[in-house]
């Protein structure tokens, strides 16, 4: 988060003669531009739509000399799960393969990007009879709170009716417990074994700050300047066409402070503390997550 990922893969699609894929969970919704900090200023502001998938928009945005592909994918109040954007993305990587370009895929949706170049979801845990005898009876909110705790990103990942489905929860809560003490090791270890793209890709890059107090600093004053460019009016816009806090594209960061400040829960300070803070919070456990596969290459900011 907040490393300049997309400046370096454009100056990269530039000497490779490759083409961008968005893996932003954020920035796949429609009308979500500024607070999720959609790269809209690098392109022409024509959007071409190419083809779709399962009700999803495929196309791109222009820019030179390439194109940024799977921006505004779907509506801000549709589901998408890991499974829609492989099947997106794997139709774009396709198409810009048969033109002779470079697939370049960017962002910072891991589970999106570990679905996609390694085909899984979850890895095979052994079930803890013991752990769901305890959880059993507990609460749908004690059980999302516990998920929070141990891997908020996984709880983010789950669909509206699986965040509260207490059998599901119970399921992830399991394998992150699994893994705290089994770290799976990289899909890519050993071989190939037929996995896709492992012909073509080239290497993995991650980025990271080399210390708490630049992340801090750089998402700091990357608040302030959405909020400058509209952010909050981008959210009343949203409000006022009948989205809500309910929907999978408001249910995220930045736009969960604001409509807590619309709403006059929050004041407008501790709205960009928390929103601060919930940024921060991610980008420690995208870092926690992404050290667990050893084929990332990683660049220090």
């Amino acid at each position: 988060t907040a490393t300049g990922k997309t400046s370096y893969a454009l100056q990269l699609a530039k000497e490779l003669g490759g083409e961008l894929i968005n893996a932003d969970a954020r920035q796949l919704y429609k009308e979500l531009d500024i607070v999720t900090g959609k790269d809209l200023h690098h392109t022409s502001g024509s959007y071409k739509l190419v083809t779709k998938c399962d009700g999803a928009d495929i196309g791109y945005y222009k820019t030179s000399p390439t194109r940024i592909w799977l921006y505004d994918v779907v509506a801000p109040n549709q589901p998408f799960s890991t499974y829609d954007y492989k099947e997106c993305a794997q139709w774009v990587i396709d198409d810009i393969k048969s033109r002779g370009k470079v697939p370049i895929i960017v962002g910072g949706s891991y589970f999106y990007i570990q679905h996609l170049l390694y085909d899984v979801v979850d890895n095979k845990v052994p079930p803890n009879n013991k752990l769901r005898q305890e959880l059993g009876d507990a609460p749908v909110s004690e059980l999302q709170d516990k998920l929070k705790e141990l891997n908020a990103l996984v709880f983010e990942d789950l669909n509206k009716s699986e965040q509260h489905n207490p059998q599901r929860l119970i399921r992830r809560i399991e394998k992150e417990m699994y893994e705290l003490k089994h770290p799976p090791q990289s899909p890519l270890k050993g071989g190939t074994n037929g996995l896709p793209f492992r012909d073509v890709l080239y290497h993995i890059t991650g980025f990271r700050f080399n210390s708490i107090d630049d992340l801090t600093k750089t998402i700091s004053e990357r608040v302030e300047k959405r909020l400058d460019a509209g952010g909050i009016d981008e959210t009343i816009r949203l409000l006022d066409k009948g989205y809500t806090l309910n929907d999978p594209g408001l249910k995220t960061i930045g736009y969960t402070q604001i409509i807590y400040y619309l709403n006059k829960e929050i004041s407008l300070e501790e709205m960009k503390t928390i929103w601060i803070s919930k940024e921060v919070q991610y980008a420690k456990r995208q870092l926690t997550f992404m050290k667990k596969n050893d084929e990332i290459e990683w660049i220090y900011i």
